[in-house]
């Protein structure tokens, strides 16, 4: 009876942590919207980390209650049909629950590839708009709260521009906010001269080196460079380049 008792308090316990976090895991996801799985993120983590360090013990859970189960049957000669027939019940119990918890992380690691894939595109977009610092910033934390360092590391160019975003756009600022104060844009017979100048300097930017030509770029400076290499080739002597399209005033 004593052994009896023990596999039921061992099933018990067992059964009663894996309800509970079968709950916590139904209540997280419960009418969350993906915004609202992407801006908890770290929850996920939380999460996905508790029910796989179960998962590790599951094999000595089994082997325990497997123990006690087998005790039950060699000890329980008078009664062993019922007793058999328990145990087997016990047993396909945490059979169930440890197959469970399995699908439960199989599902938790495809909600965490699906918030680190909608990490990136959330970066990612930035990458097309005109830099503003905040939003930069921000893009740059997603990939902080990244679930996957393998995809994390994969994806690193979008964060690596992201980073210099500032400093590019600043550089391009400076060309041609140069290029459109400089007397010689005005001035007959230099023409070639100012246009080749500048040209150069646009085309010799670290960013333009770097990354004009990749297939992952700034795509909103890729555009603003295009454009001010356009104007600086239709520049002339008669229709003077003119930059001020470009030009933005917050930098």
């Amino acid at each position: 009876m004593k052994i009896k008792g023990l596999t039921i308090i061992l099933v018990s316990l067992f059964l009663s942590s894996n309800i509970m976090a079968q709950d916590k895991q139904r209540t997280f996801f419960k009418g969350k919207s993906n915004k609202d799985k992407i801006e908890n993120v770290d929850s996920i983590k939380l999460v996905a980390d508790s029910l796989h360090r179960m998962l590790l013990h599951r094999d000595s859970i089994i082997g325990v209650n497997k123990k006690v189960i087998d005790s039950l049957r060699l000890n329980s000669k008078r009664d062993s049909l019922r007793l058999t027939v328990a145990a087997n019940q016990q047993r396909d119990s945490l059979i169930k629950v440890i197959r469970s918890k399995e699908r439960e992380i199989t599902t938790l690691q495809s909600n965490a590839g699906f918030v680190d894939t909608c990490m990136v595109k959330l970066a990612n977009r930035w990458l097309y708009e005109p830099f503003n610092k905040k939003d930069v910033d921000d893009a740059i934390s997603y990939f902080d709260r990244m679930y996957s360092t393998r995809f994390k590391d994969s994806m690193s160019l979008v964060q690596e521009l992201l980073r210099n975003y500032e400093r590019s756009y600043r550089e391009f600022q400076n060309i041609i906010k140069r290029a459109q104060s400089d007397p010689d844009r005005e001035i007959p017979f230099v023409s070639n001269d100012y246009k080749a100048r500048y040209k150069k300097e646009i085309q010799n930017m670290t960013y333009y080196l770097r990354y004009y030509n990749g297939e992952l770029n700034i795509n909103y400076l890729n555009e603003q460079i295009k454009n001010a290499l356009e104007i600086l080739e239709k520049h002339s002597d008669s229709k003077p380049a003119d930059f001020s399209s470009l030009i933005d005033p917050n930098f």
